[in-house]
């Protein structure tokens, strides 16, 4: 594993065989960039259908789409609030995006990198339509699919929704251009994606479905599993870490960048901050519904209330400002 300062520090000094962190703040920095407003964002422009959003290091929002017909890739420009799309491939649901949130193993940056799922149930229509890890390929303006599936793998969680617990899921990137999926050919296979070189590799075959996955640090990423466990994942050695354990299906997650501490969206829609180590902190926030949730450089998390063929709805809530 790589050696990462524990947040809130941001570098790391190694004297001898002992190490420690520096620049430990107490007060979270003022936000990095502003994401759209609130009204913006829930323009049903952007937020019919949507399933999943996620926010680049420059506050641009990102979301992915379930409606009837093909679906899309959305941004939101956060100077002007406008909403462009991009087709995806053939008539196939998407399931997840997200987005770039650092390099050389920490978080940070300004770098704009786009990944996203195309799932379906068996009863949707698509079996034999490709299903799998695709990327924005931001020159062409095109969604090309980078990891196949080879199944119609399938859950009963975490949402009880038959567009949306099935097919390839856990999408994340770690701190680097390297992207991961997770129930790409069989329950628990995670695989990365280089996006530079377009290949992809077996990362670990898990114990269970995956639900969700998020940067953690260094090489590490966090998975949450259909069990409820959630787990470090070393993506250089494969080998996991036990981390916690949910009171319910985990429908998201994510880390914090300030504090280390993740907070986890649950079915029903109870946020929960959980310490860096993984003690239950309590309830953080409560959405409407269950949902998916996305940190932005604006120091908010946000809870997108998901809503196949229908309008969805985000909220957001400030994060802590102080450590």
């Amino acid at each position: 594993m790589q050696c990462a300062s524990a947040l809130p520090c941001k570098q790391i000094i190694c004297e001898g065989s002992a190490c420690h962190g520096t620049a430990c703040l107490c007060d979270r920095p003022s936000p990095s960039c502003a994401v759209a407003t609130l009204d913006q964002l829930n323009d049903a422009a952007f937020t019919f259908g949507l399933v999943d959003l996620d926010f680049d290091l420059k506050c641009n929002a990102w979301g992915v789409t379930v409606i009837s017909g093909p679906d899309y890739l959305r941004k939101v420009d956060p100077a002007t609030g406008q909403v462009s799309s991009v087709q995806g491939v053939s008539n196939i649901d998407m399931g997840e995006v997200a987005a770039l949130q650092g390099v050389n193993g920490t978080f940070g940056g300004s770098q704009t990198e786009v990944a996203l799922t195309y799932n379906c149930c068996a009863g949707c229509g698509c079996n034999g339509i490709p299903q799998g890890l695709a990327y924005f390929d931001q020159p062409n303006n095109a969604l090309p699919i980078v990891i196949p599936s080879g199944t119609l793998t399938a859950g009963v969680g975490p949402f009880k929704n038959n567009y949306l617990d099935n097919g390839p899921a856990g999408l994340t990137f770690g701190l680097s251009l390297s992207g991961y999926v997770g129930n790409v050919d069989a329950d628990g296979d995670f695989h990365s994606i280089d996006l530079k070189t377009q290949t992809k590799a077996l990362v670990a075959q898990l114990p269970a479905r995956l639900y969700a996955a998020t940067p953690f640090e260094g090489t590490r990423v966090a998975v949450a599993l259909a069990t409820k466990e959630i787990l470090l994942l070393d993506v250089q050695t494969g080998t996991t870490t036990p981390f916690a354990v949910a009171a319910a299906d985990v429908t998201g997650l994510v880390r914090d960048p300030f504090t280390g501490h993740m907070y986890i969206s649950l079915y029903g829609g109870e946020i929960r901050e959980l310490s860096a180590d993984g003690v239950d902190l309590g309830q953080f926030a409560k959405g409407q519904t269950s949902g998916r949730i996305s940190l932005a450089g604006d120091n908010y998390l946000y809870q997108l209330n998901v809503a196949p063929v229908a309008k969805a709805l985000i909220e957001r809530f400030p994060l802590p400002a102080t450590y």
